[in-house]
């Protein structure tokens, strides 16, 4: 894309179309359409209107300014009047008395629209998992009951057999007993993890 440059020491009173970017160094009084970026410099002056897809400011400009992209202005940049923006970049020690209005960028809008029905998709994903949640809750519930007469039974037969070995009385009734709270230990564990 072409550049086209009114220089320090120029003035240029009217309108300007062109498709190209533009950078301004001098004086321009009236209205600059272009689809590129146009860039102030410190020393350039606007004295009207500008209409630009991007724009870099750096010196003044007094009207109305709209950028369908990015404007971003400058920290020596002194912006006075309308603007109208897609995206705003504003540095410190910028003067930026204006009224501002953002707007999205029609490509932008289709992207948004996107990621709006992704965001729909995932949202109803998760309700859909939620409305799961309670039948899960509740066979996990079940299955943890299940493993809790398991362990106990595993635990008295264990005991009943360690008895025989050793000829003693009193292994049963320990070892039903541990697995008992070796059971109860493991089921509350399991709710709190089913909670969260």
């Amino acid at each position: 894309m072409e550049r086209n440059v009114i220089a320090k020491k120029t003035t240029i009173t009217g309108d300007i179309s062109s498709e190209g970017d533009f950078r301004i160094d001098g004086i321009l009084e009236g209205t600059l359409k272009t689809n590129g970026r146009v860039i102030i410099g410190s020393g350039g002056f606007v004295n009207g209107n500008v209409y630009a897809l991007n724009a870099d400011i750096e010196g003044k400009i007094s009207g109305k300014l709209e950028v369908k992209k990015t404007l971003t202005v400058k920290a020596a940049a002194d912006i006075s009047g309308e603007v109208i923006v897609g995206k705003l970049s504003i540095e410190p020690g910028a003067a930026f008395n204006a009224t501002c209005v953002m707007r999205v960028v029609p490509e932008e809008d289709k992207k948004q629209n996107e990621t709006n029905k992704k965001g729909e998709k995932q949202q109803n994903k998760k309700q859909q998992a939620k409305a799961k949640k309670p039948l899960n809750k509740a066979l996990q519930l079940s299955g943890a009951g299940l493993q809790m007469g398991l362990t106990i039974y595993l635990g008295f037969l264990l005991g009943e057999w360690l008895d025989k070995v050793f000829e003693k009385n009193f292994l049963t009734e320990t070892i039903t007993l541990l697995s008992i709270f070796l059971a109860m230990y493991s089921l509350i564990k399991q709710a709190n993890r089913i909670n969260d």
